[in-house]
């Protein structure tokens, strides 16, 4: 957010990224997306994801990033 808009996000802009990352991840994870073609365009992850992050969490972050 503060590498884009060069400030930090006031509480309204926090609570709807906040909300928006956890019903993403919650469709991802009940499967009604495909979080891997989220994160690479493809059925298959390219490059494997970080351990601490499912492939759910990731296509997630990269949804509430395209914002």
């Amino acid at each position: 957010f503060r590498e884009v808009l060069a400030r930090r996000p006031s509480e309204a802009e926090l609570s709807r990224l906040t909300t928006l990352l956890e019903k993403e991840q919650r469709r991802f994870e009940e499967k009604k997306l495909n979080p891997k073609q989220v994160v690479s365009g493809a059925d298959q992850v390219a490059a494997e994801l970080p351990r601490s992050a499912t492939a759910a969490q990731w296509a997630a972050y990269t949804v509430v990033a395209r914002v």
